[in-house]
């Protein structure tokens, strides 16, 4: 998953891997990244993000090389949902800061 999200692959091949092995929302790669932190990074699509926000809430707050998922989200210019999940841990496409 790490490398696909890196070459930025279609997000259907993304969706697919995650369903195959969901527990890879938790590993970090040798860098130290979780998958959230690469998908933000390469600026994935915020449904990729939000799915692994959904399938690994823990990830928000995990530092990794020192910088929560919020901090890229907001370097990225993400919408109001992705920062919202990245401060709460959860999905909160639900409402948004206006």
């Amino acid at each position: 998953m790490h490398k696909a999200i890196e070459n930025k692959y279609s997000d259907i091949i993304i969706l697919a891997l995650l369903e195959e092995n969901k527990e890879s929302v938790t590993v970090c790669n040798g860098k130290g990244f979780l998958p959230l932190n690469l998908a933000i990074q390469a600026q994935a699509s915020e449904e990729i993000v939000m799915k692994l926000f959904q399938e690994n809430e823990n990830a928000a707050t995990k530092l990794c090389d020192g910088i929560l998922p919020l901090h890229l989200a907001l370097d990225k210019n993400y919408s109001d949902s992705i920062y919202l999940c990245s401060f709460h841990g959860k999905q909160t496409s639900s409402f948004r800061i206006k």
